[in-house]
């Protein structure tokens, strides 16, 4: 899609190259309230984000071989894994596991007719924040293959606090075009979101509700 940032801000970058995110620059705090949604086998944006601030991030991944996956490895105390997506609605969803057998990701739509599928939980943001009693969300990041669409859809029509939203786009593939992508993204302006940084590959959007904040 081709889209221009609304706004110039200094950034920093959180994890690896392949799981790296772009966020403001100094925008966290200890206190901050992190959602980390789709985290796959590279939780290397949530390590470095509590490196530095110190903070709590809840991550979740409904994709059984995730949870597997963090049982062999050694957490942050400030690192909350839930075994559950992020939708529109809260229910049992149909995703469809990825066709290289060496990939993890687990998708809303398939990419043929004869892909394997499994059932599992989806909740709303809404839902989870009640559960928490969290107010609002300083950062939420979304890399949930292809359910961000509905999900930005139903955030902006609760009128979530979210603070920072960063979120891949998956425009060609699932079924979903550049124009999906681009009506998402003028939603989001619509509802107050300004977008400050494109990742190099086209697909990692950050965006910043409102002013930039003074600290």
């Amino acid at each position: 899609p081709k889209l221009t940032i609304d706004l110039q801000a200094k950034t920093e970058r959180h994890g690896s190259d392949y799981g790296g995110w772009n966020l403001l620059k100094d925008s966290l705090s200890h206190n901050s309230i992190v959602y980390s949604a789709g985290i796959g086998t590279d939780i290397s944006f949530d390590q470095s984000i509590i490196q530095k601030y110190n903070c709590n991030v809840f991550a979740f991944d409904p994709t059984p071989e995730v949870a597997e996956w963090l049982k062999n490895h050694k957490l942050p105390i400030s690192f909350y894994f839930e075994p559950m997506g992020i939708g529109a609605i809260d229910e049992t969803v149909r995703f469809f596991l990825p066709e290289n057998p060496q990939h993890i990701s687990h998708s809303a739509k398939p990419a043929n007719a004869n892909q394997k599928s499994i059932e599992l939980p989806v909740c709303r943001l809404l839902t989870i924040m009640k559960q928490k009693e969290h107010s609002h969300i300083d950062l939420l990041k979304m890399d949930i293959e292809g359910f961000e669409y509905a999900v930005i859809e139903d955030l902006l029509l609760q009128k979530l606090n979210i603070r920072q939203l960063l979120v891949e786009f998956h425009h060609g593939m699932y079924g979903y075009s550049n124009n999906d992508t681009i009506s998402a993204i003028d939603k989001l302006r619509t509802g107050g979101y300004k977008l400050f940084k494109i990742s190099d590959s086209g697909r990692e959007y950050s965006f910043h509700y409102g002013e930039i904040f003074k600290k």
